[in-house]
C-alpha cells in the first residue's frame, strides 16, 4: 500500500492522474525494507562506524597510527 501512495505522488509530479511502471519502480528504489537494508550495511560494512576501530590493532590509518593508538584523523569532507 505504501509503495503505491509514493507512486502516485511521483506520478502527480509528472502532472499526471495515471501511474506507470516507471512510478512503481522509482518509489521502490527511493526506500529500503528490512532485507535490503541489511544487505546493503553488509557490502558497505567497512563505510560505517562499527566500534571496532577502538579495539587493539585497529584498522591502520595513512599516517600508520591506528584507532587503538587513541588519535584518530578527521577525514576532509567532500560536499
Amino acid at each position: 500500500m505504501q509503495l503505491l501512495i509514493i507512486s502516485h505522488l511521483i506520478a502527480a509530479k509528472r502532472k499526471t492522474t495515471t501511474v506507470e511502471l516507471r512510478d512503481v519502480q522509482r518509489g521502490y528504489t527511493l526506500f529500503l525494507d528490512q532485507e535490503r537494508s541489511v544487505e546493503f550495511l553488509e557490502r558497505n560494512e567497512e563505510e560505517f562506524i562499527s566500534g571496532h576501530e577502538w579495539e587493539a590493532g585497529g584498522r591502520e590509518f595513512q599516517n600508520g597510527m591506528t584507532a587503538a593508538d587513541g588519535v584518530v584523523p578527521m577525514q576532509d569532507v567532500q560536499a
